[in-house]
């Protein structure tokens, strides 16, 4: 018996996600908004457990996002995105958890990373991150060696939020053959009549209604430049990167060298070397970072 599961009719980028996930590769896409990243997920999704049975977890930064964007979300058309699956395809729903089954044994599964502990034992053998830049750092950190042991794919889709662990994550898998990377603009996305997904009239009028430069580069040209919106000197930091007036400094041996925290609990720990010459403060290093206990700070400081 052969079945016709509906489809999206997938934009040029989409479909080269698909093409990568059914070769075997793992998928790292940064792109602007509304450019239709968790439709295409969602897609992926039952995809991936079409083609192998296991559990298969959706993942977005909250459990209340994955109920209200997906398990109750619709989409431009105002269809349910579960809709998506096909009712032939499913053996049963479970509400309260936000799973199903498929009748070929699959588990789909969403979940929110602010609980990602809850996830240990379960043997995703796909995991998607939906804007895996809001998501808890130490997510991936946990998943991905499961993914690795049982030979699983993982798909991270984004918008970008200054230079935080979406980029360190993005840096270490770009030209990394096992990835197929993605990071596209409203100038590199079309829809299948050849034409802009979002235009540049819609972004000045974005602009009009009070959408900041700062925030245009990060949304819709997926600038990591940018810090994130409401932090202190954004514009300023990424102004002088871009003008090349940020240089490394080497410390100087006859000054004392300082150091200031920020010690996190459950979220990040940074901390700054600094030295004073003059009326001058040279900023030598930062450090920011998550799980690790004081001793291990102590040690980076002193070395």
């Amino acid at each position: 018996m052969y079945l016709k599961v509906p489809t999206i009719n997938p934009y040029p980028h989409q479909l080269r996600m698909f093409k990568a996930i059914l070769s075997g590769k793992n998928v790292m896409a940064i792109i602007h908004r509304r450019a239709g990243k968790d439709i295409c997920c969602l897609q992926i999704w039952l995809l991936r457990a079409l083609q192998r049975v296991g559990t298969h977890v959706y993942l977005f930064p909250l459990y209340s996002q994955a109920r209200s964007v997906i398990w109750q979300g619709m989409d431009f058309d105002g269809r349910p995105f579960l809709s998506n699956i096909p009712e032939c395809l499913i053996a049963k729903k479970n509400e309260a958890r936000m799973e199903i089954e498929l009748i070929n044994g699959s588990r789909l599964v969403l979940a929110g990373s602010n609980n990602y502990d809850s996830l240990m034992g379960t043997n995703p053998v796909t995991v998607i991150y939906s804007e895996f830049a809001l998501h808890h750092p130490l997510s991936r950190q946990y998943l991905n060696p499961i993914l690795i042991q049982n030979g699983g794919l993982e798909v991270i889709q984004s918008t970008p939020r200054g230079r935080n662990h979406l980029y360190d994550v993005y840096e270490a898998v770009k030209d990394n053959p096992n990835y197929h990377v993605e990071h596209l603009s409203i100038e590199e996305t079309y829809n299948n009549e050849g034409n802009p997904i979002i235009t540049l009239e819609q972004i000045e009028d974005a602009k009009r209604m009070g959408m900041s430069d700062e925030l245009v580069r990060q949304e819709w040209y997926c600038d990591f430049n940018v810090g994130n919106q409401g932090a202190y000197y954004t514009r300023e930091m990424s102004d002088m990167d871009r003008e090349g007036r940020i240089i490394e400094l080497t410390p100087n041996p006859n000054l004392p060298l300082n150091t200031v925290w920020d010690l996190g609990g459950t979220d990040a720990t940074s901390g700054w070397l600094f030295q004073v010459e003059g009326n001058y403060i040279h900023l030598l290093s930062l450090l920011h970072d998550t799980g690790k206990g004081l001793k291990f700070y102590l040690d980076w400081a002193e070395s």
